[in-house]
């Protein structure tokens, strides 16, 4: 994992990379030839100072004898010398086997007998397994791994002999060491730069190293081009998932990033769903790893399984950890340590009434059994088939009880229709078990009620009113007073006519 780490170390030691920015987790391709620091210092606390040591020796490097070690010594902090490290990388050139350098080729007497010493070349030594040294020439002439870093036209490329040159640079504190270093199946050429007085320079390796290692590679390659490793026995390629580093099954997992990767059928990654992002089948009551001891209540749930702690304080408690978990849609739990045993009391939990599948109506009585130890509570809740929407329609209830009534549930509360009932019950740890069935629901309708339009008020109607001409008689009574309808009404053919009221004029 590239992130930040500090070693309680004296004094305390915090790696750092060269441009002080942090990737997460690296495959080793990328971070070999991107020469990132803190996966280089990760991977040699996981080797140990010893191993690192007895591998180098083997290789070809003879440690100084006021050598100290320790972590930085993964980032250049213990000298070594340039004719030990062409010995080295020279034994990955040679398919790990470690030929002693010499420098004379033979000895001839006065009269050109040869006489050299059997021992003056010495003896080839498989130090390396070829497979091993076969994946770090692999990686090391990769130059689409490099290209992020040295960009893709860089000087240690080769267009004319692509995966056929390996090169890897290095510089240490202050330039005071400028490194390039490469080889082909035929040649290894080493270039360091400095000063002789061990101080700062004022170049880079990228300047001056690599420009230099370049030319002579140039040169060396015109006069023999290389014709590159055949892979040895044991060399497999397979896809890989690039954001966990398991191997990559579509069925399992759902991965942003696929690539070929070659391995050695000996020491192949994590199979999918496991390495640091690990699908597990996991006993819901207890929170164990589930097996043939706790079969009923099993689920597949996904866990972080990262035992570097640098690591975990960076994904939680960094702002770029925390926009990579949230991208990669990492989990958060840490997977269980154990698992079910022999005699694991697990909980009995049934939901026996209603009948699964069985169709009811108006008030429903639920019946089964709750008994459990860590018994916290349980509760009755309802979802629409095909939904995961659950909502309680009984509880929560503290007892527990064999053959019991649960709860009772009125179903005409919702639309006729297909459920499922969920009888959810609760651990003090944090557990829980779901029992489930399908019921039918299906109430008869209520009778329509009529309805009743309110008594309207009826107005009397009158037929249309007709004016009396003014030259109409108007008989009078006996006594000369005219003889007028009350209330201004006209007597005509037995209907009244609301009319104007007659004006009789006596003069």
């Amino acid at each position: 994992w590239d992130v930040p780490v500090q070693y309680e170390t004296i004094p305390p030691y915090s790696p750092v990379n060269f441009d002080g920015i942090f990737r997460g987790p690296m495959a080793l391709r990328y971070a070999l030839q991107g020469s990132i620091n803190v996966p280089a210092v990760k991977t040699l606390e996981w080797m140990g100072l010893d191993e690192f040591r007895e591998t180098a020796t083997r290789m070809g490097v003879r440690f100084l004898q006021e050598a100290v070690f320790g972590l930085p010594t993964a980032l250049g902090a213990t000298e070594v010398r340039l004719i030990d490290m062409v010995q080295a990388y020279g034994t990955l050139a040679d398919g790990g086997e470690r030929v002693p350098i010499y420098g004379i080729q033979s000895i001839r007497d006065a009269e050109g007998v040869d006489i050299t010493p059997a021992t003056l070349r010495g003896t080839a030594e498989q130090v390396i397994t070829p497979q091993i040294a076969y994946l770090m020439n692999s990686m090391l002439t990769d130059n689409d791994a490099r290209a992020p870093i040295f960009g893709v036209n860089n000087g240690l490329w080769f267009p004319a002999y692509p995966g056929r040159v390996a090169a890897k640079t290095g510089t240490t504190d202050n330039r005071r060491d400028l490194w390039t270093i490469g080889y082909s199946n035929n040649f290894v050429v080493g270039v360091w730069l400095g000063r002789h007085d061990d101080g700062a320079t004022q170049n880079t390796t990228q300047g001056s190293a690599i420009p230099v290692w370049n030319a002579v590679m140039s040169a060396l390659l015109q006069a023999a081009p290389p014709a590159g490793w055949n892979a040895p026995d044991g060399i497999v390629q397979q896809q890989v998932c690039a954001d966990t580093g398991t191997l990559y099954d579509p069925n399992i997992q759902q991965c942003r990033n696929v690539r070929s990767e070659l391995f050695w059928i000996n020491q192949m990654p994590p199979p999918a769903g496991t390495g640091f992002v690990q699908d597990l089948q996991i006993d819901t009551w207890s929170r164990l790893r589930a097996n043939q001891y706790c079969p009923e209540s099993v689920v597949s749930e996904r866990f972080l399984a990262i035992s570097d702690a640098s690591a975990v304080r960076w994904l939680t408690t960094t702002n770029e950890g925390r926009a990579y978990a949230q991208a990669n849609n990492l989990p958060s739990a840490s997977p269980p340590t154990g698992e079910c045993a022999v005699g694991q009391i697990v909980p009995q939990i049934a939901l026996s009434a209603p009948g699964d599948g069985q169709t009811v109506t108006e008030i429903v009585s639920f019946g089964g059994t709750v008994q459990a130890d860590q018994f916290n509570r349980y509760q009755i809740e309802l979802a629409s088939a095909g939904s995961n929407e659950y909502r309680v329609i009984a509880g929560p209830y503290a007892t527990q009880g064999q053959n019991i009534e649960l709860g009772r549930w009125d179903s005409r509360s919702v639309p006729n229709g297909q459920y499922v009932v969920r009888l959810a019950v609760f651990s003090n740890q944090g557990g829980y078990v779901y029992r489930t069935i399908t019921i039918l629901v299906n109430n008869i309708p209520p009778s329509p009620t009529p309805t009743l339009t309110p008594t309207q008020t009826l107005m009397p109607t009158f037929p249309a009113f007709t004016p009396l001409p003014f030259d109409t008689p108007i008989p009078f009574g006996a006594q000369g007073a005219a003889t007028v309808t009350p209330q201004g009404f006209v007597p005509m053919g037995g209907l009244s006519t609301l009319g104007p009221t007659p004006t009789v004029d006596f003069r």
